[in-house]
């Protein structure tokens, strides 16, 4: 017998109750789209960073927020000067894990741009439910679980992997509907609290043994 343990939020241990208001203070004038994870190729982290070439001059407040660190990194900072975007996109580095709900919290749309590979078609970063746990409007390349997940709790919205103009677009979308972002944004959350957590799936794999 199989028991499938899914890489849910833990309702108990992901810091949602402590905010910082240093962090929330911040970015309290900016339009803040946040990734938070691991810098790779296979992130799609420069699809995001050119996304917002094509929304300083309708959103000039916007702000790309960049948690995390990687192998590529250098790369990723380099592009960013490369095409003159140093005001509109932060790297904030790693974060202590308590940190990281302040930092949702001060987001609009948080966002996973995954390349569409074999591997990100049969995985699920762990991201996504913190995301929906904090009440955020999701935007996601189009990897199978992510289009599946989005789909059935009606929280978020995906793009063609790799493709800057779609990921562009949407992010404009959401901002010009907030109604649709608290909509979205409601829904992940309380999905999380019926099905996607720790909670919920550890009862299965208690009810194998």
């Amino acid at each position: 017998k199989i028991s499938v343990v899914p890489n849910y939020v833990s309702r108990n241990t992901f810091q949602v109750d402590e905010i910082f208001p240093d962090i929330i203070d911040k970015y309290k004038e900016n339009f803040v789209i946040t990734y938070a994870g691991g810098f790779d190729y296979h992130r799609g982290i420069d699809v995001a960073i050119k996304s917002i070439s094509h929304l300083v001059k309708t959103i000039p407040n916007i702000k790309l927020v960049l948690i995390g660190e990687g192998r590529n990194k250098s790369e990723l900072e380099q592009l960013v000067n490369s095409i003159g975007l140093s005001e509109y996109v932060v790297f904030e580095g790693w974060q202590k894990p308590m940190y990281l709900s302040s930092f949702f919290e001060a987001s609009e749309i948080c966002i996973i741009p995954h390349v569409k590979t074999v591997h990100t078609d049969n995985t699920i970063p762990h991201k996504l439910f913190q995301y929906m746990l904090m009440e955020k409007a999701i935007i996601t390349s189009n990897c199978d679980p992510f289009t599946r997940i989005l789909g059935d709790t009606q929280s978020g919205l995906c793009f063609t992997s790799g493709n800057d103009e779609e990921l562009a677009h949407h992010i404009k979308h959401l901002y010009d509907h907030p109604d649709i972002r608290s909509e979205m944004g409601k829904k992940g959350k309380q999905a999380v609290i019926d099905t996607y957590n720790w909670e919920e799936a550890s009862r299965q794999l208690v009810d194998l043994y």
